[in-house]
């Protein structure tokens, strides 16, 4: 029912990683693969921001609830919480 995209950005950059936690299980090695959004013929789907990836959870049945961000170092880390909405 909750999902979160993570979003951490890149060193020199203005753009961000962005990954999608369902809740499923990942394990160190398939972490960066279990987090992908992968479309119907099996290719990554690229997203260029936060708000694309939001804008596809939105197209896809998911209401936002809160974001907040954290600093790591030299990155900042992005949390955006969503729920499925009901029909």
């Amino acid at each position: 029912e909750y999902s979160r995209i993570v979003g951490t950005s890149k060193f020199l950059s203005s753009k961000v990683t962005i990954q999608i936690d369902f809740g499923q299980e990942t394990t160190f090695f398939s972490q960066n693969r279990d987090t992908q959004v992968i479309d119907g013929n099996g290719k990554k789907i690229e997203f260029t921001s936060m708000i694309d990836a939001l804008n596809f959870m939105n197209e896809n049945g998911y209401e936002f609830l809160q974001a907040y961000a954290m600093s790591l170092g030299n990155q900042n880390v992005y949390h955006y919480l969503l729920k499925k909405k009901r029909e």
